[in-house]
């Protein structure tokens, strides 16, 4: 029983159903992927969700599917995101630097960082509306951690076996990593320094059967 002068307690508010939030039907998901790592590299594949489409953000699927030929944008082999995993080292580090940069007066970004990136950008559709503004591209550091985390251990052995001095064909994604600096020949034949922008391995069907090419 309760006197006239207490006031009885406040019942507490039911749970939040699961897959519930306060003002929506269903929860996003964090990143707009899974992929069961422990299937192992040839096994593993890469399932992706459907998600709400944000002003001046980049989709991830809009990036896969420019990228990746024959990208059926709701799942994806590892090994092929694996083969691609150079090119999105590539726009990975063209996006921090171009937003590193905003505000930048420097030759430098304003006639190659900037415009480089602008034009990347426009090949997915894709207009910077503010170049004061940072460029977002959805889950993608996760999306390549998550690559990276498949094949650990077979990056950890080509890395390993470059530092011995060799080079195995499954090695040259790491050893031209984008940013890094290599020297060839100009097309009138003199040698040059050049730097690594991107990379990616292909598969192609030949008359031996499938072959697969670095570039």
């Amino acid at each position: 029983m309760f006197t006239q002068d207490t006031v009885p307690p406040t019942p507490p508010p039911p749970p939040t159903p699961p897959n519930m939030k306060q003002g929506r039907q269903e929860t996003l998901p964090e990143v707009p992927f899974s992929c069961d790592k422990t299937l192992g590299p040839e096994s593993a594949t890469f399932n992706f969700y459907e998600t709400t489409a944000r002003t001046g953000i980049l989709p991830l699927k809009v990036v896969l599917r420019q990228i990746i030929p024959k990208f059926a944008m709701k799942s994806l082999p590892a090994r092929r995101a694996y083969d691609a995993l150079g090119k999105l080292r590539g726009l990975q580090r063209m996006r921090t630097a171009y937003n590193a940069g905003i505000g930048s007066v420097t030759p430098y970004y304003t006639r190659y960082v900037r415009t480089t990136t602008l034009e990347a950008l426009s090949a997915f559709g894709f207009q910077v509306a503010n170049g004061d503004e940072p460029v977002a591209i959805e889950a993608m550091d996760d999306f390549i951690n998550a690559v990276e985390e498949v094949f650990a251990e077979e990056i950890e052995e080509v890395r390993g076996t470059i530092k011995r001095g060799s080079v195995p064909f499954n090695g040259l994604q790491e050893l031209y990593l984008p940013g890094c600096v290599v020297a060839g020949l100009t097309w009138c034949g003199e040698m040059s320094g050049f730097r690594v922008v991107t990379s990616f391995y292909e598969e192609k069907r030949s008359l031996f059967g499938f072959e697969k090419s670095f570039h």
